[in-house]
Order: structure tokens, then C-alpha cells, then sequence
């Protein structure tokens, strides 16, 4: 048949007819309609994410930006730009139009392309919530079917509203109130008539008209061809009787400016590492890929807001900070923060990456990363078996000489500093001797450190457990993050027991139903004794050892129950020879007994840090400064029964 003869405009009515017998005929006969919702026709909303109080923190990252309004909550103006310029006979004429469709068929086939839709409001929304957007006669047919289908069961208004809903705008704005708010900072029931006729614009061609684009170049490009599409729906809207053309011409002279359009960047949304974490714990749920993929829930979580500021303030560019100063001048040294509940191991806040986004972060060093913990290994890899095996206490004399030579290699303590040759083990903890770890190491055994570094959750392999250097100094093959490190001292703060970090508490979908419900994990390691006296030593190190300037610095003096262990590590070998002080890693693990945090300042290249003010008592000063936020802890660590107190030092 030539297609010439199509032109017809009977012979297009009669096949439009058969067209739409045809369709609802066949489809039916395959598709069965099992009911369309309501919230299926609005499109998935983002899942949202509450603190444990029940406040909103934001949406879940990575998910479409909708908003769901009524019919009443969008502006007339905005209703009628939208018929005006994609569906002018919406409201006199059925769910589908046949000579629209076979029109469309024609030019397409005579193109050889895709190029006219044919697709009425009602159309458009069977494709866009049911059928999707293959280019295919089969995928026409079921979008007229479910056309039908739809205008039996809704109103008009109602299509209306659903289509709104669910369109895209561009900006990752989904949806006629995100798209308002986005674009303009307003809601939809405040839109302007060039506000409302922009954003009908913008439905034609979404990522070509976006006037929001980040490069300024694209952007203004973008911003004319907006305009000029703003254009024919404004003569559009004249043509249907909804504006006079005096309204139209005015509206044509309203620049982006004078409607107010936001500033590019100002719609970045769940910038939080908190939300970060959520998305990254969702991945290795098992429900996690239902929640990602419809949307639409509630996810309850341990975030508690007040703390998630303070670690946020500490680490903010008006935060007067030597620490920060050198952070600002390196953008090759990085840092991150985790906070954790003492007794449940539940995350109360999080902070990622000082060198990131979280909108953008490939990589987080707080709970991806890979460093070396150095010191802060040594409660938990020796000190923890010394204990434990009932051969030390802290009055205990430890070998503490520089120079000390175990594996035919000598063991230096930081500065090559000689106290003697015995100290203390009180001593030995608090100044961080290394030539003492490694002693009592030897004395304890590999076997037995190894044993209880796992037990903490420490990745050891079978090199760090065959090498005293590496298992009593930290130098771990491959690494911990800050949220491993956070976890293994759970278990100092809650009388030996440590418990498995979380974030997540609950999931429930729209109606409410419980899809998951955590169970915290936990592990006795060591004995509430050893516990106990481990922690005592820590104090010590917070008020006259190592981390004891921060201490002064922030206020977090002697008189509070605040324990922890600072610890530096080395770069490779090739940079230690030029500067044998040089450390790539600063941390601090520090904890009361309401809260664990560890702190984390340093490199993830294999190079060393620039000078620091410190050492790490920078790290220490960014957690106690958390700590000193939060206050001091109503009570003081727990004495468990064993425990005798002599002279002011517990003994096991």
C-alpha cells in the first residue's frame, strides 16, 4: 500500500479504530490487569532514612527524587501548561487517540525512526509505570491496552496528578514538587505562570534542557533552548484559552534570574556520610536490592543527630584547627571519624572522608580502608594475652631499653626515646614504648597475640601472626579501617564483650509491613577483669601519656572516665630511610563508657605525612573534642567483682 493514501483523513480514522480494536482485543489476551496502585502510577518515592529519634536524615542516596502531591497541591497554571503543550484534548477525549497513533506510525516508518510519539497523558503514563520505553509495536499495543484500562478505573484529575507525579524533569527531579522545589525553591501549588511553563518545557527533552548542567558553557546553551521551548507552551497555552496573549508576552520577557531559578549545586541532596554508610550496610542485606530498586520505605537507623553535628563541626572549614590546617594544606592527607555505642556497637555517627564527598566518594577510608594501626594495636594483640595469662599487672617491670633486637632486627621507640631498662607496665602503656610491647609479646607468645587480635576482629594473616614486628608494632599486611578499629574496642569498653558495628535497626515498607529487623551481634573476648585493668592503663594514657596534650587542649581533663591509645605507623622502607621519624598513619581509639570513637589522620599513597603539630595527638584532639561535645558520662566505668584496688591500681 502507498503510504501516500494514509494521508486520508477517513481512511486514518478507520485504522486508528482497527488500530485500537486490535490492540485492546490482542493485549487483553495476554496481559491480564492485575491492578495498578496508586502509588505504582506515582512512581517510587525515595526510601527515607530517620535517626534513632524518628527524625528524617534524608533520603537514600542514589534513588529518584520524588516528592507524591494531590491534585490540589499543584497549581492550576502548572496543570494546565502541561495539557496545553504535551495533550491538548485530555479532557475531551478518551485514554487513547487512534489517528494521533496511526499518524505517528506513519511518519515514524517513513523516517525509519522513532521521531513522533502519537502518546496521549494517559498513554504516557501506562509507558512510563507499566510498560516502559522500548520502541516497539509490541510495547504500543500494551501502553494503549493499559490506557484503557486506566481511564475505566481513574478520573481524569486523577491521571493527571499520577502523570505529574511520575515524569521526569530533569536535575534528578522526579515528579512535579521535587522538580519545584529544584528548580525554583518553591512548591508546586506556588508556581508562577513562567515557572510552571518552564518546567512543561522541560518534560520534551529533560537532559537537553536542563538549565541546571554543571558545565557553564552546556549550561547556557541548555538555558536558551529552555526558554525558547518555554515559548511554544506559553502560545500553547494561548491557543487553549488559558491565558490571554498579554500573560504570554510578559512571561516570555521573564528571564531564569527573575524566576528565581536556583543556583547550580544548591539541589545537592544526602550529602552525609551517615547516609553513605546506610547505602553501604543496605548493600549487604539481603533485602538490601528490594529497598534500592522500588523505594519507597522506612529505614530506622542508630544515627544520633547531636553527635553526627559535633563530628561534623570538628571537621568543618570554620573549626579552628591546627589539625585542619594541615589537612587544608595536603589534599593528599586525608582523615575520617567513627562513633560507636560502647554497649550495643550501634553507629551514632560517621564521618568518611575529610578529602571527599559523599556524594561522590568512591573510596571511604572509615570503613573501606586498609592502614596499618600501628600502636593502637598493642591493647588488644599484647596486652590483652598479658593480662589475660595472669603473668602482668600494671605494677608488672617490662623491658623497655631502645635498640632492643627480637627477630634480628633492633625495635626503636618512638624518638629512639631510653627510659631504662625496665619500666612499669603502667609506664610502658602510657608512653607507648615500643621495645615493651614487643618484650611482653615474646613473653606471652605469637600464638597467644594472634589468638586475641582475632578475637577482636582484626584481619591477621599468618605473616602478622608468625612476626613479633608486625603483630606488636601494627604493622599489619593488610590493614584495618576506623570502623574495624572502633569495633575491636567495644570490647574494652563493655567489660570484654565486643559487638559487631551497625547502622540499620529497621526496615518497613509504605504499609508499614516489617521487612527487616537487626539483631545485634556480639562476642565475649576477654574477661570483665582484664577489661577493667586494660582500661585503667588506657586512662593513664589520656591523662599523663600520649594523647594526654589533647586531653589539656580540649578539656577532657583527669577527672573524666575516658580511656585510649594513640598510634603512629611507618611508610615503606624506601621512605623511612630518608626520615626515620617519617609516619604515614595517626590514630587514636578512644572511649567513656557510653561511647567508642577512633580517629584517623594520614595517607592512603605510600608516602609519609607532611609535619603534623602533634604527632597523634592530632587524631586524639579530634575525638576528644566529640567527646568533650557530648559531655561527661554520667557514671564511671564498672568495677566487676575480682577486681582489688591497691594503692589506687587495680589488680586482677
Amino acid at each position: 500500500m502507498n503510504l501516500d493514501t494514509l494521508r486520508h483523513p477517513r481512511l486514518l480514522l478507520i485504522l486508528g479504530v482497527l488500530f485500537a480494536i486490535v490492540a485492546g482485543t490482542f493485549v487483553s489476551l495476554f496481559v491480564p490487569i492485575t491492578g495498578l496502585s496508586a502509588q505504582q502510577l506515582n512512581g517510587p518515592t525515595p526510601s527515607m532514612v530517620y535517626d534513632r529519634n524518628g527524625n528524617p536524615i534524608g533520603t537514600l542516596p542514589g534513588q529518584p527524587q520524588r516528592r507524591v502531591v494531590a491534585f490540589d497541591e499543584i497549581a492550576p497554571v502548572m496543570r494546565e501548561a502541561i495539557v496545553a503543550i504535551e495533550d491538548r484534548h485530555f479532557y475531551e477525549e478518551g485514554a487513547v487517540n487512534p489517528i494521533a497513533i496511526v499518524r505517528a506510525l506513519v511518519t515514524n516508518l517513513r523516517s525509519g525512526e522513532t521521531v513522533q510519539g502519537g502518546s496521549t497523558i494517559t498513554q504516557q503514563l501506562a509507558k512510563n509505570a507499566v510498560v516502559g520505553t522500548e520502541p516497539t509495536l509490541w510495547r504500543k499495543l500494551r501502553e494503549a491496552y493499559f490506557a484503557v484500562h486506566l481511564a475505566q478505573v481513574y478520573s481524569k484529575d486523577q491521571i493527571l496528578t499520577f502523570y505529574l507525579n511520575q515524569i521526569y524533569f530533569g536535575a534528578g527531579a522526579y515528579g512535579i514538587e521535587e522538580a519545584a522545589q529544584t528548580y525554583f525553591g518553591v512548591s508546586a501549588n506556588r508556581l508562577t505562570l513562567p515557572q510552571a511553563a518552564t518546567l512543561a518545557a522541560l518534560v520534551n527533552a529533560p537532559s537537553a534542557l536542563d538549565p541546571l548542567v554543571s558545565d557553564p558553557q552546556l549550561r547556557q546553551r541548555h538555558q536558551a533552548a529552555a526558554l525558547q521551548r518555554r515559548d511554544l507552551v506559553l502560545d500553547a497555552m494561548v491557543r487553549q484559552g488559558d491565558i490571554d496573549p498579554t500573560q504570554a508576552a510578559a512571561a516570555k520577557r521573564t528571564s531564569f534570574e527573575e524566576m528565581g531559578l536556583r543556583p547550580p549545586g544548591s539541589q545537592a541532596q544526602n550529602a552525609s556520610w551517615f547516609l553513605d554508610y546506610v547505602q553501604n550496610e543496605l548493600a549487604q542485606l539481603p533485602q538490601g536490592q528490594v529497598v534500592r530498586q522500588l523505594g519507597g520505605f522506612h529505614i530506622e537507623t542508630t544515627e544520633n543527630a547531636a553527635l553526627q553535628r559535633s563530628v561534623e563541626s570538628v571537621f568543618s572549614s570554620d573549626a579552628q584547627s591546627s589539625v585542619l590546617a594541615a589537612l587544608q594544606d595536603d589534599p593528599q592527607t586525608d582523615a575520617s571519624l567513627v562513633l560507636l555505642d560502647a554497649k550495643t556497637g550501634a553507629i551514632r555517627a560517621i564521618y568518611g572522608s575529610y578529602q571527599s564527598d559523599p556524594r561522590t566518594a568512591g573510596f571511604v577510608p572509615a570503613w573501606q580502608g586498609q592502614m596499618a594501626p600501628g600502636s593502637a594495636i598493642k591493647p588488644l594483640s599484647v596486652y590483652a594475652a598479658a593480662i589475660e595469662s595472669g603473668a602482668f599487672t600494671p605494677t608488672s617491670r617490662v623491658y623497655a631499653q631502645d635498640g632492643y633486637a627480637i627477630e634480628g632486627a633492633p625495635i626503636h621507640n618512638f624518638n629512639n626515646e631510653n627510659p631504662g631498662r625496665f619500666v612499669s607496665l603502667t609506664e610502658a602503656v602510657a608512653q607507648s614504648y615500643n621495645v615493651s610491647a614487643a618484650w611482653v609479646l615474646q613473653q606471652v607468645g605469637l600464638s597467644q597475640g594472634a589468638h586475641y587480635a582475632r578475637a577482636f576482629g582484626l584481619p591477621i594473616t599468618r605473616a602478622d601472626a608468625t612476626s613479633i614486628h608486625r603483630l606488636a608494632l601494627g604493622d599489619l599486611q593488610k590493614g584495618v579501617s576506623p570502623l574495624q578499629m572502633a569495633a575491636a574496642y567495644t570490647a574494652l569498653a563493655n567489660q570484654g564483650t565486643r559487638s559487631q558495628p551497625y547502622a540499620i535497626t529497621r526496615i518497613v515498607d509504605a504499609q508499614g509491613h516489617l521487612l527487616y529487623q537487626a539483631k545485634p551481634k556480639q562476642q565475649r573476648v576477654i574477661r570483665s577483669t582484664t577489661a577493667y585493668v586494660l582500661t585503667w592503663l588506657l586512662q593513664q594514657v589520656v591523662s599523663t601519656g600520649t594523647a594526654s596534650p589533647a586531653a589539656s587542649a580540649t578539656g577532657v581533663g583527669a577527672w573524666w572516665p575516658v580511656a585510649g591509645k594513640t598510634g603512629t605507623s611507618s611508610p615503606p622502607a624506601a621512605i623511612e630511610a630518608d626520615n626515620p621519624q617519617a609516619v604515614r598513619d595517626l590514630w587514636f581509639c578512644g572511649y567513656t563508657p557510653e561511647l567508642v570513637g577512633v580517629a584517623w589522620i594520614g595517607k592512603l599513597q605510600p608516602a609519609s605525612l607532611p609535619p603534623l603539630t602533634t604527632g597523634s595527638a592530632d587524631p586524639a584532639q579530634l575525638l576528644l573534642q566529640v567527646f568533650a561535645q557530648a559531655g561527661r558520662p554520667a557514671a564511671d566505668f564498672t568495677r566487676p567483682e575480682g577486681i582489688r584496688i591497691i594503692d589506687g591500681i587495680p589488680m586482677p
